[in-house]
């Protein structure tokens, strides 16, 4: 029997990063909380406003989500000290894949997040990965320098890595390679790009991607994420999808619903 999700309150305990983007971790050892797979979801709650968000850092003891100042909703979220209180109803959703051996991630800049917890988990689990994790500049990738070791970077500035976009050496890395799963996160234009790099190089590998759509209730109720044509719900079908449905949906890479249903080209 699926367990019934309700909010809990749990306690922020730690705060890192910058202005634009921060980790918040919350103590969750009291055993409240089902153990989250990599690629699932929370919906988090504070001082009024509640917002879907993957997941950075899980060890059982503390959860870290990771959130990049976007608008509103996000400054709320990363308006809170060390002590407050938020509400958090999760892990919600369908995770990625686990049963690959060599795994080859390509992360766009708070859609790195998924992507560090599900290579922590992997490496931790014996398989090999290799990231590609690009962003506007090296500030909103630091917190992932503990496995640079695996992580190759891209910066629109320069500032740190290869200075370009995270999917520009795709194809050829994936043909050089012997990957048997693909995972990808970030703005959904870049995920598109990476798909059609992915069909481009001619080798078959099993990619997943992971989505973001606008939710109010993250547990399959309102509607408000459901993608046009398949009907699918991205807090309860996805958020994480493989490739080949969606490429083949008209939504993809191309618009998105805002709040009130009306659509807005990406």
């Amino acid at each position: 029997m699926t367990n019934i999700k309700i909010q809990r309150s749990y306690k922020l305990i730690h705060i890192e990063g910058t202005q634009s983007q921060k980790t918040l971790f919350f103590d969750v050892s009291d055993g409240t909380m089902d153990a989250p797979m990599p690629g699932q979801f929370f919906m988090l709650e504070y001082n009024g406003g509640q917002k879907p968000f993957s997941f950075s850092h899980y060890d059982g003891q503390t959860l870290g989500i990771t959130i990049q100042a976007r608008g509103e909703c996000t400054k709320t979220m990363l308006s809170g000290y060390v002590g407050d209180w938020y509400g958090i109803t999760g892990p919600l959703g369908r995770g990625f894949a686990l049963d690959g051996h060599d795994y080859l991630l390509v992360g766009g800049g708070v859609g790195t997040a998924p992507l560090y917890y599900l290579m922590t988990y992997m490496l931790a689990h014996g398989s090999k990965v290799r990231a590609l994790f690009g962003a506007r500049t090296a500030e909103l990738l630091e917190w992932t320098k503990p496995l640079s070791d695996h992580i190759e970077y891209y910066t629109d500035d320069g500032t740190m890595g290869i200075h370009g976009f995270v999917t520009q050496d795709l194809c050829r890395i994936l043909t050089e390679g012997h990957y048997d799963r693909c995972a990808i996160c970030g703005p959904e234009k870049m995920m598109a790009i990476a798909a059609n790099e992915t069909v481009k190089s001619g080798v078959t590998v099993k990619t997943e991607i992971s989505m973001e759509r606008y939710m109010k209730c993250g547990l399959g109720l309102c509607g408000s994420c459901v993608l046009d044509d398949m009907g699918d719900r991205v807090c309860t079908e996805g958020p994480v999808f493989d490739m080949d449905r969606l490429q083949a949906n008209p939504e993809f890479g191309h618009y998105h619903r805002n709040p009130y249903g009306q659509k807005e080209n990406l």
